[in-house]
This record gives structure tokens, sequence and C-alpha cells, in this order.
């Protein structure tokens, strides 16, 4: 357990989580877990020792974050300003073992990060500097009294003296009978104890380590426009991204299924001199038979089509190339046909390589493709025809078996388009 502070309020951070329980196993978690503190939300229950002092009065940030994103799935990335950060992973309303976690420095959470970020959406603060997060201001976050930790409940019934000195008394009353029924199962839990719940040894899930197959990606992404073609008539295309794992907050708003999955995210506007209302109701007729998703909004436009599976199972001991290497291959089958390679350190150890450039995507795949070691992230076609490229030296990432095999089987059908736009837009 650690106290941090974010945001202008102290929380406590690193605490062990576990399903809600009854006051007399809770007493025991605590006692097992070194706490002196807890609390409890509508399916857990939180414990915390007093590494950082008494934590007793102090919120949980994980029970706060919990009542406030309102994401089912994600991770929340909070700088605690004295080189600490806080890593806190929810999973559909719990917090799984070690979901709830603080680390000594940025690297320490960006290469855990890249190991439990699958399938989930990242709250991080902008301090952290870290690609593709939602920033989360801890400040805006409104504290409840339910947000706070309580001290452990006393035991329920006060003990072996508890018990003897009310029987005395309903038994100086005149009623030892009644006295020996109502507290019949107090007197024989002390005589003779419960035997205690026999331990049930939950079967932990596999995880599995996973790449971006670069290869992979460009021949969906390929395929996805060649095979529907993405201009539209009297709609100018101002932009086509292929991205490996599909972060665009207004997409998975309208359509969560899609999350983490590989997607081209499409996105228009209305030329001049057209009839708005008109174009509308063409385009709204035709995202659903030809995309996953899409939204007409006045002159603007979106759609996602879903990619094929991009991602692939690798063996934990995987060798990743030196980025020198790759720095190398990049500068002599990239460089000479490209208008930029630039490469840009996050953290130590960590690199995110951008290409622009002018060539088609046949010559960019000849180029990539053979270069290993790389991983393409998401690729970006322009108004103006220019592609970029965001890649990264291989990151390999560990997620659940069941993440993987969602990822790697195909969307199931076509989803509903969400179109439609303000009553007298247009």
């Amino acid at each position: 357990m650690a106290t941090i502070r974010a945001g202008g309020e102290a929380w406590v951070a690193g605490m062990t989580w576990r399903p809600r329980m009854s006051v007399r196993k809770l007493r025991r978690a605590a006692q097992d877990a070194g706490a002196v503190a807890c609390i409890e939300t509508d399916t857990m229950t939180g414990l915390a020792g007093q590494e950082d002092g008494d934590p007793t009065g102090t919120p949980s940030l994980a029970a706060a974050l919990m009542d406030t994103l309102e994401d089912v799935t994600w991770i929340a990335v909070v700088d605690g300003g004295d080189g600490r950060i806080a890593m806190i992973r929810c999973e559909a309303g719990t917090i799984a073992e070690e979901g709830d976690i603080v680390v000594d420095d940025a690297t320490e959470a960006a290469r855990r990060l890249e190991v439990m970020r699958g399938g989930f959406r990242i709250h991080a603060s902008p301090s952290l500097g870290i690609p593709d997060a939602a920033v989360l201001d801890v400040s805006r976050i409104e504290t409840r009294e339910s947000h706070r930790l309580q001290p452990l409940p006393d035991p329920p019934g006060g003990g072996l003296a508890s018990v003897i000195a009310a029987v005395t008394i309903v038994v100086l009353l005149g009623g030892g009978g009644g006295a020996a029924w109502i507290w019949r199962q107090d007197i024989m839990d002390l005589i003779w104890p419960p035997e205690p719940e026999p331990v049930v040894e939950v079967q932990q899930e596999r995880q599995v380590v996973t790449m971006i197959s670069t290869p992979a990606l460009l021949a969906a992404c390929a395929r996805a426009l060649r095979e529907v073609p993405p201009e539209l008539p009297a709609w100018t295309l101002e932009e086509a991204t292929c991205r490996a794992e599909l972060v665009e907050a207004p997409v998975l708003e309208a359509v969560p299924e899609l999350s983490g999955r590989p997607a081209l995210v499409l996105r228009w506007s209305l030329d001049a001199d057209h009839d708005a209302a008109m174009h509308r109701r063409l385009l709204e007729d035709l995202l659903p038979s030809t995309r996953h998703a899409g939204i007409v909004h006045g002159e603007e436009a979106w759609a996602v089509t879903v990619l094929g599976s991009v991602i692939v199972e690798v063996d934990p001991d995987h060798h990743r190339p030196e980025f020198r290497n790759i720095r190398a291959a990049l500068d002599r089958r990239v460089g000479p046909w490209s208008d930029s390679l630039s490469y840009t350190q996050l953290q130590p150890g960590q690199w995110s390589i951008t290409i622009t450039g002018r060539g088609t995507l046949g010559r960019l795949r000849q180029a990539l493709e053979p270069i290993a070691g790389l991983e393409v992230t998401s690729l970006t076609r322009t108004a103006n025809h220019a592609w970029q490229v965001v890649a990264r030296p291989l990151a390999p990432r560990m997620i659940l078996e069941s993440a993987y095999l969602r990822l790697s089987q195909p969307a199931a059908g076509l989803y509903e388009t969400a179109a439609g736009m303000p009553e007298g837009g247009g």
C-alpha cells in the first residue's frame, strides 16, 4: 500500500482487492494481508496496510476511478508527483489480482503497460506522455465518503466475554431457556469452532505473448481499400487510417464491441455547393451495407471497417532485434523515397518511428515487410495522397488467452450504422 498525491489530494493505491466478503472472512483476510483499514464497493472489498501511515479516512484511488470512468474495462496510470506511479486495471468492474499497484518510475510503468494493455482503454496523467491514452485529470474526480477507507469492523458478537455476559443477564431475568436457544450457535462455535472452509483453487487463465504482424496489417489495409474504395461522389476523403488497435474514442463510444480490433477508419467532409440533406441521406443508406459502423453528422462523416486479425502469438523468449539494426534497415529501405523519417525516444529503450512519403501502398509494403522486429501500429493516407506510418521496435505484450482468441477471430457480422444528426441540422 502507498499514499500518493495527485490533483491536490492524497490517495491510497496499491491495495489488495478481494470479492466482497462477510465480516468474519474480512477479519481473517485482513490479518493475512497485514491490513489495518478497508473499503467496500458493490462487488469488492479492498484492504490496505500502513506502510505509508494509517490510511483510514483517505480515499481509495481505485474505488474513486471505478465510480468515475465510464468505460467497463480500463487501465488508469496516475502520476504520483514524487516519481511513484499508480497503475490500476479494471475488468468489467473488478480489480484483478495485482490490478492495483504502485511502481517507482516511468520506465517500469511503460514496461508493465506494454504487457497489460491489450484490449483495455488507457487513461493516464498527461505528464506521463503515454501515446494514445485518454487524458485523466484526477483533480476533477469527485470524492465521496464511500471512497474513503474505514477501520476494520469489530468481530460480530464481541467474543466469548460478550456471549457469557448476555447469557448471564438473560438467565438472571428468568429467561435461561430462551437465552440458551438464542445464543446456541455462538456458544457451539466457541466450544467447537467450525471447520475452515475448503480453499478452492481458481484456475488462472493462460496468458499469451503477442505481437503485431506488420505484413498482416499492411495486407489487410490494402485489401480493405481495394475491395470497398473509400472515394464517394460529393465527399472529400480527408483521412483513411488503418490501425492495429482501434483507439478513436468517438468510434468506441458508438460501437464498444470494436475495442482492441484492427480497423480502417475513414473520415469525409462534404464538398461545397452540394445539398447537405440529400447527400447525408444517400450516405446513411450506403454505410450499413459497406461498413461495420458509421456516423453522418451535418457535413462531416466517418466510418469503420474491421480488418482481419493482425496479432500473432510469439515465443516469450522471442529475440528482439537491436534498435540500431532496425534503424539501419529503415534508412536503407525507406529513406530513399520517403519525405521524412524520424525517430522519437519516448522512454529509455522505447522508440516511436514516423515515416511520411507519397509512394504507393504496394511500394510501402515492399519496403517494410522484410524488416524484422518492426511493428507498424498505424498507417494513414491523407487528402493529398501522402502516407504517414507510425511504427515501433518489436514490443511483445501479454494478454489473456480469451482476449487473444477474440481478437484473432473475424468480427461476427456487420453492426448497425449509427447514422444521425441533431434535429434541424444539415
